[in-house]
């Protein structure tokens, strides 16, 4: 066992691989047939990191570079393989069909030692061990047919589909808790040897569905057009727990409607309000190892549309609401289990911009003010504590802003566009229960891409411009996640 007393020393003993290639081909095949292929692939060997803690509710106190778990686990392995296929075809003016397939493989495997949730005391954090397998694949196939007719006096814009899809997911967890503190200002890795976990879930889940849905948007009258849609799902899922030697299956059918009515104001403003129901099948088990009832969501929402600048300025201005029931939360941390007891509603404005605002210069822009909360009171078993109705939603900022202008103009004959950006992200809940909140934070970007021949496109890309430190997302004031910093991107395409 090898003994390290700082992160540079650290990052002396391991190294951090990172692989990837992310094609995508059009192929115009003739005025009216499209192939579009994409893959992912990706292979990365890193340090597992759960980012940084607060001490005493504190961020800051210890660099983002710091590292809390041993690098005798050495590197998690992270691997991802997917393709996309899409043909379209268009008969006539009007109609069109679209065939889609979908395949991605996924997989991650490696030792890692984790904060727990004690606190800091003294100086130093316990943590646990862990070992993970995990891998999954995911399949799916789809059809959709669209176009318009008249039908009964009306003109009917018709979308029909079929999908399915099936995700079978592997997963392999040994655990072990124990005395493995270290100190979070002075570092020192390889202090003890590294404990040996035991089994915590061993279970397999195959999770597959069928599903048929068609809209239809009715012109009543000019000004006037209407939307009735509908979603039938059929949803099996199986679970192996190998672990307790058991087999469980569930079945749902459900209908999902939606409805939506649009009214043309004036030349410039048009109105309109719609709503929607969702069904979505939930992974993992509870405590009797058996599966849960599918999240069901509704949503509402209305709006005003308008357009500016004589119609090369569009914006939007919302307001919404969306119920969420059979949320899942921790039943279970030691057997990893939970319990789709969770109740939320979030609702709030949405107010959106983009266009032109002269020949050369173009905008986006987009606001959001978002109250998201907890519905129903719940005991959240990580922690040992209830989380009381009305508490904020984890990760959900109150308020957020985005604003980006784009500069058009020739170099060298070519055309070229120029920018830049601005993000602003309200403070957010980052742990239930408590009054610990991540701080807001704005980040800047710029940007560049280039057509140096009708084919060839390159672009630069500078983020985080003023290399703010930042917080993205928490599960607790243990398990912070920091921003990016300040980093270069440079990407070129290719038409032929």
């Amino acid at each position: 066992v090898g003994f390290y007393e700082d992160a540079e020393s650290f990052r002396d003993t391991i190294e951090t691989t990172k692989h990837g290639f992310s094609p995508s081909i059009v192929w115009n095949i003739n005025d009216s047939s499209q192939l579009v292929y994409e893959l992912e692939y990706s292979d990365q060997e890193v340090p597992f990191d759960r980012g940084v803690l607060a001490i005493d509710g504190e961020l800051g106190l210890i660099p983002q570079s710091r590292f809390l778990g041993e690098p005798g686990d050495g590197p998690i392995e992270a691997d991802v393989l997917g393709h996309q296929l899409e043909y379209i075809h268009d008969f006539d003016d009007n109609w069109s069909i679209l065939f889609g397939a979908n395949y991605r493989d996924t997989s991650m495997e490696g030792f890692a030692t984790e904060t727990g949730f004690g606190g800091v005391v003294d100086g130093e954090v316990n943590r646990f061990r862990r070992y993970r397998d995990f891998d999954a694949q995911y399949h799916v196939l789809r059809a959709e047919l669209s176009g318009s007719l008249e039908l009964g006096g009306f003109e009917h814009r018709l979308i029909m589909g079929v999908d399915t899809d099936k995700f079978e997911n592997d997963q392999f967890i040994l655990r072990v808790r124990g005395d493995q503190y270290i100190n979070v200002f002075k570092p020192v890795y390889g202090a003890y040897e590294l404990p040996t976990p035991t089994s915590n879930t061993d279970r397999v889940e195959i999770q597959e569905s069928v599903g048929v849905f068609i809209q239809d948007q009715i012109s009543v009258t000019d000004k006037l057009d209407i939307r009735i849609g509908a979603r039938f799902d059929d949803y099996e899922q199986r679970l192996n727990n190998r672990l307790a030697g058991t087999n469980t299956k569930q079945t749902q059918s459900r209908v999902s409607p939606q409805f939506g009515v649009v009214y043309e104001a004036g030349d410039y403003v048009s109105v309109y309000a719609a709503y929607g129901e969702n069904f979505r099948p939930l992974s993992g088990t509870d405590t009797n190892g058996d599966g849960f009832e599918p999240n069901q969501s509704t949503s509402a929402e209305l709006g005003v549309k308008f357009t500016l600048n004589d119609g090369a300025l569009f914006g939007t201005v919302a307001v919404f609401k969306v119920d969420q029931d059979n949320m899942l939360v921790v039943d279970d941390p030691t057997a990893f289990t939970y319990a789709a007891i969770g109740e939320a509603q979030s609702k709030g404005i949405e107010l959106d911009l983009t266009g032109e605002l002269s020949d050369s210069l173009e905008i986006w822009a987009s606001y959001a003010y978002v109250d998201a909360q907890i519905q129903n009171s719940f005991f959240d078993a990580n922690f040992g504590y209830t989380v009381e109705a009305g508490e904020s939603l984890l990760n959900v900022p109150e308020h957020q802003l985005s604003l980006q202008l784009v500069k058009s103009d020739e170099l060298y004959g070519n055309a070229i566009k120029f920018g830049g950006g601005l993000l602003f992200v309200d403070e957010r809940n980052g742990y239930f229960g408590t009054d610990f909140k991540l701080p807001s934070y704005t980040t800047a970007r710029v940007f560049v891409n280039y057509d140096v021949t009708d084919a060839i496109r390159v672009t630069a890309e500078l983020n985080n411009l003023f290399d703010e430190t930042y917080y993205t997302n928490s599960f607790a004031d243990a398990w912070v996640q920091p921003g990016t910093p300040r980093n270069v991107k440079f990407s070129a395409s290719y038409k032929f």
